[in-house]
């Protein structure tokens, strides 16, 4: 359904497109922005946007998801197209996001028949219960969107001698000429798939963070004591801090896996995930029986769950503990793919939830609610289904500042 040009279209996404002179184009256009060297360059950017975000939950900490989805969002549209969102309603900023939302959705094999049976997206929208294909276009929509307001924002800011440094700036800056429609195509999608790929992923850790955080005071005192012991409570933690933290960045590597594996915070736990893979090889194999395996001869599925759970490397697989990842010789999961599929994000991903982990440890203390009687209510760690990450169902926490001196360091940070 996502992929289709019949319904939403979204065929030449990167993470989607079949190996070829495209794909190869697009990817090339990604690495320029994010390779090790260059995703430096965004540090300022990532920087900023977490402790604005540390500020906003100051004000309204229950709003600690749309805190979050603002800092990754404005991040990656703001490397990507030079535009700055400050407020998660902002028009640019909700044009993208809710393309994503529409693609998240349909991406998911089980959510959609057509997903398992595709003639189905020949059938007319007008049929009763053909709902799905309405719903399709209306996604589509959102999608042109996605593509054209941003990409044209950062055109009318270079016509004007106002473009801030973006990777779109970059790409347009090489052409002398207006770019061919099958150029533009490609740069808008090689653009939008950035935001598609990190925005979700972010936040789903961010919200996985939180949640492990309160389960796990232990883990989050040990966070505030390195943290701590770095900073010594006279600034805010930065990306320079980074080799001084190896537990905070253990925390990272931890929550990674989180979003493809079995484990989530607590032992025992199911995750929606291998359900969804057996779905999905179930959709392979009935598309093999309708068009022939020449499609899928060079087709690989490579089993992250169960790699990402290998009790030969991982003790205790199941439980969250970033304590294993100080050892260095155990390997990170492969929360980023393999090989030329590999997520070049990687970079800019740990650099984000570093910063979030860190901040989140050197300001605030996050606890379970109490009930009437003062006890705490138990946090549960089961996870959304029928979505294209693992995430948290919605759950409740008290974040406070550590004290008074950390909530003034805090409030003290202007953005220069």
């Amino acid at each position: 359904m996502a992929t289709s040009n019949r319904l939403l279209g979204w065929g030449n996404n990167t993470g989607v497109l079949p190996y070829g002179e495209r794909w190869r184009v697009q990817r090339r256009m990604t690495h320029e922005l994010l390779h090790k060297r260059a995703s430096e360059d965004l540090w300022p950017t990532i920087v900023r946007d977490s402790r604005l975000a540390l500020q906003q939950l100051l004000e309204n900490p229950s709003k600690f998801e749309s805190h979050f989805r603002r800092m990754a969002g404005s991040s990656i549209i703001k490397s990507v197209y030079g535009y700055e969102a400050t407020a998660s309603n902002d028009a640019l900023f909700r044009a993208v996001s809710d393309a994503v939302d529409g693609f998240a959705q349909a991406i998911v094999t089980s959510n959609f028949y057509v997903n398992i049976i595709p003639w189905m997206q020949y059938i007319p929208s007008w049929l009763p219960g053909a709902q799905w294909k309405r719903q399709a276009f209306a996604w589509r929509l959102q999608t042109e969107q996605m593509l054209n307001v941003p990409y044209d924002w950062t055109r009318d800011q270079m016509r004007t001698g106002n473009a801030p440094p973006s990777m779109m700036r970059q790409l347009l800056a090489r052409y002398t000429e207006e770019p061919s429609e099958e150029e533009k195509d490609t740069m808008r999608w090689a653009a939008g798939t950035l935001f598609a790929a990190g925005t979700d992923t972010t936040v789903s850790n961010a919200l996985i963070l939180i949640a492990a955080m309160a389960m796990h005071p232990e883990i989050q005192a040990k966070a505030q004591h390195e943290v701590d012991s770095v900073l010594c409570g006279k600034r805010l933690p930065d990306m320079d801090d980074r080799q001084s933290m190896p537990y905070i960045q253990a925390i990272v590597k931890e929550e990674l896996p989180t979003l493809v594996s079995k484990k989530t915070f607590t032992k025992g736990t199911e995750s929606p995930r291998e359900p969804l893979c057996k779905l999905s090889l179930f959709t392979l194999i009935v598309n093999i029986m309708l068009i022939g395996v020449s499609s899928y001869s060079q087709c690989s599925i490579a089993n992250q769950w169960a790699m990402s759970n290998d009790e030969k490397v991982y003790t205790n697989p199941e439980r969250f503990d970033p304590s294993r990842f100080l050892d260095p010789s155990t390997p990170e999961a492969p929360a980023f793919g393999f090989g030329r599929r590999s997520c070049p994000g990687i970079h800019m991903a740990h650099a984000s939830l570093f910063m979030v982990v860190s901040g989140l440890a050197a300001s605030f203390n996050i606890r379970p609610k109490c009930n009437s009687e003062g006890h705490p209510i138990p946090l549960t760690a089961e996870m959304k289904q029928n979505i294209l990450l693992s995430q948290p169902l919605p759950f409740e926490v008290d974040i406070e500042p550590r004290s008074e001196q950390h909530e003034r360091l805090l409030r003290a940070w202007v953005d220069i």
